[in-house]
């Protein structure tokens, strides 16, 4: 029997302190090129491979102690609500959290109200995020976009130059895809692809660990088909019928598009994926244009709710096939495996597009053609050990979804000092000014320790200037460390730059975990009781 146990912060607050510094500690380790790689056990404990990837390094932390998982699951959202949105900052989110985390504990010894903390917090928080943007660049040219790829890759050149060749390759809302490859080198590989406007129908379809994203074939390589339907399933009978149809055919993992998906038929596909009886993905359709597009795509046909009864009509010849199938929250890709009818479909499209005599249905069908002929990109990546290719994989991961949010919104100057200069001009109240000097300057104490600095030097180099900074002078150029050189130097002028938006997002994300945590008295978690029986056991 399961019962609660009430924590008062006031009797953990300790207990909670030393769990942000425990969980923190192995992930800002890695700020920097100069930081430290880290070795990690598989989920399944059968394997280890080394890391310098934040995100994956946060899966990766729990702690037996309620209280202390109940702060690292807090802290671990908010790495993972950044990677989400920009697929990358996520060790500064931590490491921003941890300093907001820490200085805030103070101001609560000190007497603040816990409610009146935050409002002053979220206040200041605008101000920051308000210079940030003032002081962001937009990209020029290719070679901005590589300095973004180079620092995300920790200065490696083969990474950034991948990077860059497939993003342009695919366009900014093109998909690149990154698999291992049996090679030492790494190769990039273009293809069109079938893009569906809409992600997978919930989050809980994922097969990939760690991430919002599934992909058939899966890990197994096991084969899959596709159904095209312009069905809502609604009844769980109907679920079924599918389920048994695919799996007395011996398929064990499905994807299917239909108009919607309603009623209880989605909980009876999510607990058979769940348990592990079969693999599925269901994602709705945008519109009947699309239905009818991918069917032919495929060399199927839509399974019309005409048709009847799908107890009775359905048999797993209506079952198309494809090479691959990749889904996230925002959109599908579908990779054809016969060339020939995918290709079919695009001239007869572009027929239509000639014969077309209104200015709105060509661009009607003009859309539709683009969805079919979307730049696909697959990066294959090699290394000579297996550990080795599955660190460059993480890395060109951050690289793509680093240079993809700096082509969106532009970057900033990195080096810690775009978050230092961030506490310029900000106005409030003395005790929260403190904090934010704290919080401001926290990427750049953690860069002084990654790379071996002192850190009371590093900061006077980067105040140097003319503007006052805390009692200090602050430089109006971008003075700062350059790992990569081992140097002091204009860090704009030498294109170490990070994306605006990984800024933003994780300063923002930090803020709001470190809020939820300030703010509450209270942490309450589940406890088991021993038995009778077991008490009486010597």
């Amino acid at each position: 029997m399961q019962n609660s146990e009430i924590h008062s912060y006031k009797d953990i607050k300790n207990k909670i302190l030393e769990a942000v510094e425990e969980f923190s500690q192995p992930i800002i380790g890695t700020l920097t090129p100069s930081g430290q790689n880290v070795i990690l056990q598989t989920k399944d404990g059968l394997g280890w491979f080394t890391t310098k990837d934040g995100v994956t390094i946060a899966k990766h932390i729990s702690f037996e102690d309620p209280v202390k998982n109940a702060v690292g699951e807090f802290l671990k959202h908010a790495a993972l609500k950044t990677v989400y949105e920009v697929g990358d900052g996520t060790t500064t989110s931590v490491l921003l959290a941890r300093a907001f985390i820490k200085e805030g504990f103070k101001l609560l010894d000190a007497g603040w109200n816990s409610q009146r903390l935050i409002r002053e917090l979220d206040i200041m928080g605008k101000q920051v995020l308000s210079n940030i943007e003032k002081m962001s660049y937009k990209i020029k040219d290719d070679k901005d976009l590589k300095n973004v790829a180079l620092i995300s890759s920790n200065n490696d050149e083969e990474i950034a130059e991948n990077t860059i060749k497939a993003i342009k390759s695919a366009g900014l809302e093109g998909t690149i895809l990154i698999e291992d490859s049996p090679k030492n080198e790494t190769e990039v590989q273009t293809e069109e692809g079938f893009i569906i406007d809409n992600g997978m129908f919930s989050p809980h379809f994922s097969n990939i660990k760690g991430k919002f994203m599934a992909q058939y074939p899966n890990d197994k390589g096991e084969d899959f088909r596709i159904l095209v339907m312009d069905k809502r399933i609604y009844y769980p009978e109907e679920a079924i019928v599918i389920l048994k149809i695919t799996f007395k055919a011996g398929i064990k993992n499905i994807v299917i598009v239909a108009s919607d998906f309603i009623g209880t038929a989605p909980n009876t596909f999510l607990t058979n994926h769940l348990r592990g009886n079969m693999g599925i993905l269901l994602v709705k359709a945008p519109d009947e244009e699309t239905l009818e597009d991918l069917a032919s795509y495929l060399g199927t046909q839509v399974i019309s709710e005409k048709k009847g009864d799908l107890s009775t009509n359905l048999t797993i010849e209506d079952f198309g096939e494809a090479k691959k199938v990749m889904s996230d929250a925002k959109k599908t890709l579908i990779l054809n495996k016969n060339k020939k009818t995918a290709e079919d479909r695009v001239l007869a499209i572009r027929e239509e597009i000639k014969n077309a005599k209104d200015e709105k249905g060509k661009e009607r069908l003009e859309k539709r053609l683009a969805r079919m002929t979307s730049g696909t990109v697959t990066l294959y990546v090699g290394g000579r050990t297996a550990p080795e290719m599955r660190e460059k994989m993480f890395r060109y991961e951050d690289a793509i979804s680093a240079t993809k949010a700096a082509m969106r919104s532009g970057y900033c100057v990195g080096g810690g000092i775009t978050l230092a200069k961030s506490y310029i001009g900000l106005q409030g109240k003395a005790e929260i000014l403190q904090l934010f000097n704290k919080v401001c300057l926290s990427q750049l104490e953690q860069l002084a320790i990654n790379c071996d600095l002192h850190y009371q030097t590093l900061l006077e180099k980067v105040s140097e200037g003319e503007k006052t900074f805390m009692g200090m002078k602050i430089a109006e150029y971008n003075l700062g460390y350059n790992v990569s050189k081992n140097q002091y130097s204009d860090l704009l002028q030498d294109g170490v730059i990070e994306p605006l938006e990984v800024i933003r997002q994780a300063f923002s994300n930090a803020l709001s975990v470190a809020n939820i945590i300030l703010s509450s008295k209270f942490i309450i978690s589940l406890c088991q009781k021993e038995s009778t029986d077991e008490k009486k056991k010597p």
